[in-house]
């Protein structure tokens, strides 16, 4: 038996490879969190039964920044100290909590290492607020540097531009 997993797939691209693979993917892995909720993948990918992963859920630092803004995002911060948890364990839990998702969380710290194993249970309120985030002006974002970033500034990726990849550009 074969599994395959794939990564950065979008659904222009999924349609291409279900069009001669003799095996479905098991597995997707894509960027994924609050600012970049993967919506149309996730609808495609439950419907094909691929189960999606999600990397880079606390995003990482924009221009010149020491923090991801998903770990200074007002919302996330202020669930933070409700759950009385970090605003990693809110971003973490969050992904986790998503059905037909699991999430891989990368660390070189090893507190923040063993803080993400440490899943909650959001409130619906709250996980459907969280789900809303990238609806406001200027959130909806790819928050990965993909090799060289004047690259994605220019709207490509490794020399593939957004439209060969499947993905919409942002800005």
């Amino acid at each position: 038996m074969f599994v395959i997993r794939v990564s950065n797939f979008s659904v222009k691209n999924m349609k291409t490879l279900l069009e001669t693979a003799k095996v479905v993917p098991a597995v997707n892995q894509v960027e994924s969190h609050p600012y970049l909720p993967q919506i149309s993948i996730d609808s495609y990918c439950k419907e094909k039964g691929i189960i999606l992963t999600a990397y880079s859920p606390l995003g990482q630092p924009r221009e010149g920044k020491k923090v991801s803004p998903l770990i200074i995002d007002e919302k996330i911060v202020e669930l933070g100290k409700k759950y009385d948890v970090g605003p990693g364990t809110i971003l973490i839990s969050w992904i986790a909590q998503r059905p037909g998702w699991n999430v891989i969380p990368k660390s070189a710290n090893s507190k923040r290492m063993r803080e993400n194993f440490d899943i909650i249970k959001l409130d619906q309120a709250d996980y459907d607020a969280i789900f809303e985030i990238h609806k406001a002006e200027g959130k909806l974002q790819h928050l990965c540097a993909y090799g060289d970033k004047d690259i994605m500034k220019e709207g490509g990726i490794m020399g593939w531009s957004l439209a060969d990849m499947g993905w919409e550009k942002m800005d």
